[in-house]
């Protein structure tokens, strides 16, 4: 019954994997997976689409939002800007008036200036008439003075008596001075009275003369020198004397007024002097003070230049009293724009509000009549939102970072690739705005669905590559089985006319499928080998030299043969050959033959190495059947406790079974053994040159007659009379 109800539930589940078989192949027959990976192609565009047609309307809904904010902003302003145009308005037109006024104002000022001149220009005229007045009143007076001087001369001559003496007689002309008609009618006075002047007399007078002549002359250099050269030619007038008298006291009055000129021209001298030097200081004040300006000249009259300073000074002080007014608001404008700043300031490092991706809000006309006149409480009132905008966006940012750390845990347990993994954490952490991580999502699914396509061809492509490896490896260890059950044959021995062998390999057997299945496996543990950490250096980063070296030990044919044997061993025999040239019945296996003396264990090492030669050389080489030696083996000094018969006999009966001539190198100066069984040697020594930094190397050959003459007569006779190849 147990049996009976066990087969029914085998049977049960076997048709249930049947029928599960048989459905999996109907589902791939409807649904291929060509159709599978079009359709998820499909899938996955539409949903791209769909995620770029939903942001897109963020952003259309987010302008709209913009654009209506922007457009009651625009109105408002376009309603203020109205009435600041009908105010505007007004005010043009006064200023208008005011134009229209200040420039009938600038005409007459400049009519006014244009009449202000000509007055001046009268009043010098006025003046100038004055002066000639003044002038011709002093001519005027001088003539009449002189007249004056004239009519009393004229009485006096007509008083005088010698005028009365002649009056009544002819006049006529004479250049002679008037002394000398006196003095010629004198002297016609004493002629008449025949009257004689002595010698003495004349004499006297001529001596007064002279002195006279010369006092004169005297004074006149000296009034030459004071006053300048003369007019000798001049007559003297017959009133000189009178003239010269009125001109002394006219001098007199002249020198007076010269003195009280000079003092007049000496105290305007220095009020001029001292003019210049405050002239000096100035332009020298000016030239510091504005070293890259000229000084203003004046083409118009004194009066009139302080007339214009004084209007000007009159105009600077209106604007300057105007703008202490202007300095006083804009003082406390300013005091209240720095307390206002001052606050908002303090933010500025929590908010960073002044960064260049902050877009500068355009206030309202409430606002900004708000923070024309509450600017403290209107900065408060903003900070305040700020504060709570920000403490809003660190709540907000926190729930980011915990998406962000929720992400990344997810990137690093579920993301099996590297750079995927990486590209993915990079992405989420670089990335600030809602729009660059929405775009990167999209990115990264692009990639995502690229990668998932190409890593399914990959796979497929990678499957086909495996099994085709898993093949190969399979077909080269059966291939390396195969030749290993060869091996053995290459050491058989021909002993009393029959074949037999003294190795023997036991090589476990497995089917195709548990082979192939073995090697996934393995290739499987090799790939999680290479994922782990052990292959990476101090930096992190992958060292390739040691996976190769470990994958070259992982792929090593042994390392093979053991994964698909399911680490059963290969078993090896070995039969021992006596001295006899005898094969023991017996066989030994591997582990036993190891415990044998050095010299046995030499004997069936050379043994399995001679048939491993023979194997190789007719894989290599075909053999001539024909010819009893046709291969040789080289050995390098093999004797140490390999030189008893009962070691060496059996060796060189092998290697003759199998084709092999032995040649040995070696330093075993004698020995029996050489004798036996090499018949010919050659023996090289070192003797000393004449120099004795060199040395001459002489070779000997000794023959083995006996052997030869038993064995090899014909080789003898050869090698009698053909010298051998020189080895060195």
């Amino acid at each position: 019954d147990e049996a009976t109800n066990a087969r029914k539930e085998i049977e049960k589940k076997v048709n249930s994997w049947n029928h599960g078989a048989e459905k999996l192949a109907s589902f791939l027959r409807d649904y291929p997976y060509l159709e599978y990976q079009e359709r998820k192609e499909w899938l996955a565009n539409l949903l791209q689409n769909i995620q770029e047609l939903n942001s897109k309307q963020k952003e259309i809904q987010l302008k709209i939002t913009d654009c209506e904010k922007r457009l009651n902003t625009q109105k408002d302003r376009i309603e203020t800007y109205g009435q600041e145009y009908n105010g505007l308005h007004g005010k043009v037109e006064s200023a208008y008036e005011y134009l229209q006024l200040y420039k009938e104002f600038l005409d007459l000022k400049k009519n006014q200036e244009q009449l202000t001149e000509q007055i001046k220009e009268f009043e010098r005229t006025i003046k100038n008439f004055k002066l000639q007045a003044n002038r011709q009143v002093d001519e005027l007076n001088q003539l009449e003075e002189q007249e004056r001087v004239e009519n009393y001369h004229y009485h006096s001559l007509l008083e005088d008596e010698l005028y009365i003496e002649v009056k009544s007689l002819t006049p006529k002309y004479t250049n002679k001075a008037k002394n000398i008609l006196k003095k010629e009618r004198e002297e016609l006075h004493f002629a008449l009275r025949k009257l004689s002047t002595t010698r003495n007399e004349i004499q006297i007078q001529l001596d007064h003369s002279i002195k006279e002549i010369a006092r004169i002359k005297k004074a006149m250099e000296e009034i030459v020198l004071d006053h300048g050269p003369l007019k000798e030619d001049l007559v003297f007038p017959l009133n000189g004397k009178e003239q010269i008298t009125y001109f002394r006291e006219k001098m007199r009055e002249l020198e007076k007024v010269v003195e009280d000129g000079t003092e007049q021209f000496n105290k305007w001298n220095e009020k001029k002097i001292k003019q210049e030097n405050v002239l000096e200081m100035t332009v020298h004040k000016f030239q510091e003070t504005f070293p890259n300006e000229e000084p203003e000249k004046f083409n118009e009259t004194l009066p009139d230049v302080q007339d214009q300073l004084k209007w000007e000074k009159n105009q600077l002080k209106e604007q300057h009293d105007f703008l202490l007014r202007e300095q006083k608001r804009i003082s406390k404008e300013s005091e209240s724009i720095k307390e206002a700043f001052y606050e908002l300031d303090r933010f500025e490092e929590a908010h960073h509000f002044k960064g260049p991706s902050i877009i500068a809000h355009v206030l309202s006309d409430l606002e900004i009549q708000d923070f024309t006149y509450e600017r403290v409480s209107f900065v408060k009132n903003v900070t305040a939102e700020l504060k709570r905008g920000k403490d809003k966006v660190l709540k907000e940012w926190e729930k980011v970072d915990r998406a962000k750390e929720l992400f990344k845990t997810f990137c690093k347990n579920k993301i099996t690739n590297v750079k995927m993994r990486e590209m993915a954490r990079q992405g989420i952490e670089s990335k600030q705005t809602f729009n660059e991580v929405v775009e990167f999502q999209t990115n990264m699914q692009k990639r995502i669905q690229t990668a998932i396509k190409y890593n399914e061809a990959s796979i497929i492509d990678h499957d086909k590559q495996l099994e085709q490896f898993v093949t190969h490896i399979n077909t080269h260890l059966r291939t390396i089985a195969g030749e290993l059950e060869i091996i053995p044959k290459k050491t058989k021995v021909k002993v009393e006319d029959k074949w037999k062998e003294i190795y023997k390999f036991s090589i476990p057997e497995w089917t195709e499928e548990e082979g192939k299945s073995r090697i996934r496996k393995h290739i499987e543990w090799i790939l999680g080998q290479l994922e782990s950490d052990r292959f990476l250096n101090a930096d992190g980063a992958e060292d390739y030299g040691k996976v190769r070296r470990e994958i070259e030990i992982w792929l090593q044919s042994k390392q093979l043969f053991r994964v698909v044997m399911n680490n059963e061993m290969m078993t090896v025999n070995c039969r021992k050959v006596t001295n006899d040239n005898q094969v023991s019945t017996r066989s030994y296996s591997w582990e036993q033959t190891n415990v044998w003396s050095g010299g046995e264990k030499w004997s069936k090492n050379m043994t399995l190495f001679l048939g491993i030669l023979n194997y190789v050389a007719e894989k290599q080489k075909h053999i001539e059947a024909n010819m009893k030696r046709h291969r040789v083996v080289i050995m390098d000094n093999p004797f140490g406790k390999a030189s008893s018969d009962h070691v060496l006999n059996p060796v060189f009966f092998i290697a003759e079974q199998l084709g092999f001539q032995i040649i040995a190198l070696t330093a075993h100066a004698e020995g029996k053994f050489l004798r036996d069984y090499f018949p010919v040697i050659y023996s090289c020594r070192l003797r000393k040159a004449a120099d004795s930094n060199k040395q001459i190397m002489t070779k000997t050959k000794q023959l083995h007659q006996a052997y030869f003459q038993d064995h090899e007569p014909q080789a003898l006779e050869r090698l009698g009379e053909v010298e051998q190849m020189e080895l060195f």
